[in-house]
């Protein structure tokens, strides 16, 4: 497996399970990637994870180290495919959020508002 092949071998998933409470978690890649496979996720509500999952819309969230909570969500997922397909198309939606163009044109209309515009008109 190579650099960039992870969303295709994970758009053959039902869901990715990421239990993770790593001191200094941020954004995970794994989730990432679920995002542009579309596969919705149960991790943990932890550090800046909540800014990639929604509980309930593009994903379920647990409690850090909550086994009981992880396995409910799991299950939550394997008894309801049309709930996660629906959670996986609103994971793939959310990506857009994340894109480093986008990202980086809010971030230049926040620093140089004219210039933002004359750069946004001459596209």
């Amino acid at each position: 497996m190579s650099p960039g092949d992870a969303p295709a071998l994970l758009a053959g998933y039902d869901a990715v399970v990421l239990p993770t409470w790593f001191p200094r978690e941020g954004h995970p890649g794994v989730l990432v990637e679920a995002m542009m496979a579309g596969v919705p996720v149960v991790t943990t509500h932890h550090m800046a994870i909540p800014e990639l999952v929604s509980d309930g819309v593009n994903g379920l969230l647990v409690t850090p180290r909550d086994a009981d909570a992880l396995a409910r969500a799991i299950q939550r997922l394997a008894a309801y495919p049309d709930e996660r397909f629906v959670m996986g198309a609103a994971h793939r939606s959310r990506l857009a959020r994340h894109d480093a163009a986008e990202a980086a044109g809010k971030l230049l209309e926040m620093i140089e508002p004219e210039r933002s515009r004359e750069v946004v008109n001459r596209v």
